[in-house]
């Protein structure tokens, strides 16, 4: 259960520094766990037509994010704007997997003649990671945390392997450990409300402790901790059904922020939601402007984002309902 426990927000010294991306994987500025790269989709293809059409999303393999959506199969219907993103990076993994085998056997050979490399371990690690070895992972993120127990990235980097790996209840006790030491950390409060998502929280509350947390921010100057936990408190106005005023936050993230892509693809997520199209595919737009060109970011959001699964189960209604 998502639940801070003893921690004190407002006494608690803040001596970790933060970052948006507790890896070295692709910087973002949203809130996200990282999907796991071995998840394989099959191509998107859409139409050359300007109007909505249907497209689906089968798992070739199970898959951690997918068993946060539960669902095997999942029917999107969304505007006409999104669609015409056409995600370069979805429809095939990012290399053969004979050479992800190569590349991690090259670097088990450098890290057997240096086992204190930092690089080596942690470019490992990642290796692992991507290619869904958790455990392997975990085991070599231990080692990181070893060489470096100051640097705050790592515990982050293990929660998500357990998480992915399905392992809930060693996540939030990670998470836990994290936000003993510095509560202001938003990925470890959003990756606590993903590994609890399934045990009824109580929302309300978990609204509370986070705007706590928004208060301790501000009045210690850290902006990006207070921007972090307004993109998470968005999301969970989403869970609660609290569409406007989950538009309002992103649109002043937005403004805050212009450079930021999330603000806008998440105000059209929600507009879809609400069967507002015209008014999504604007969001879209702006976002399709910003967004890297290859950057997974639907992959993302169905990993990253606490409603994504809300978002999608109402796309496959509204598609059965269709046919």
């Amino acid at each position: 259960m998502y639940s801070l426990g003893r921690l004190q927000l407002h006494h608690q010294p803040a001596h970790l520094p933060f970052t948006h991306t507790s890896s070295s994987f692709p910087k973002q500025s949203s809130l996200s766990i990282r999907p796991n790269p071995s998840f394989k989709y099959p191509s998107l293809q859409a139409s050359s037509s300007s109007k909505p059409q249907n497209f689906i999303l089968i798992p070739l393999q199970k898959s951690a994010p997918f068993r946060f959506l539960k669902s095997t199969c999942i029917t999107l219907t969304t505007a006409a704007a999104l669609l015409s993103l056409k995600p370069p990076a979805i429809a095939a993994p990012v290399r053969p997997p004979t050479t992800m085998e190569e590349k991690e056997k090259a670097l088990e050979e450098q890290l057997a003649a240096h086992p204190h490399d930092v690089d080596t371990l942690r470019s490992l690690m990642e290796a692992k990671f991507r290619s869904g070895e958790f455990t392997d992972a975990i085991k070599l993120t231990d080692r990181l945390i070893k060489l470096e127990p100051d640097e705050p990235k790592w515990p982050v980097q293990k929660a998500k392997c357990f998480l992915y790996s399905g392992d809930k209840e060693s996540a939030k006790s990670v998470y836990q450990e994290i936000l003993a030491k510095d509560p202001l950390r938003p990925e470890a409060h959003h990756g606590l409300c993903m590994a609890s998502s399934d045990e009824g929280l109580d929302w309300k509350k978990v609204e509370s402790i986070i705007e706590e947390a928004m208060l301790s921010c501000r009045k210690e100057n850290r902006h990006k901790e207070y921007r972090g936990f307004k993109l998470l408190m968005a999301q969970i106005r989403v869970v609660r059904g609290k569409h406007g005023e989950a538009l309002k936050l992103y649109e002043e993230l937005a403004e805050e922020e212009p450079g930021d892509f999330w603000p806008y693809f998440c105000q059209g997520a929600i507009y879809t939601l609400l069967n507002k199209e015209d008014k999504a595919e604007e969001q879209y737009l702006k976002f399709k402007k910003l967004v890297p060109e290859n950057y997974n970011y639907i992959e993302d959001f169905l990993v990253s984002n606490l409603f994504a699964g809300e978002l999608f189960s109402a796309m496959e209604r509204r598609s059965g309902s269709k046919s």
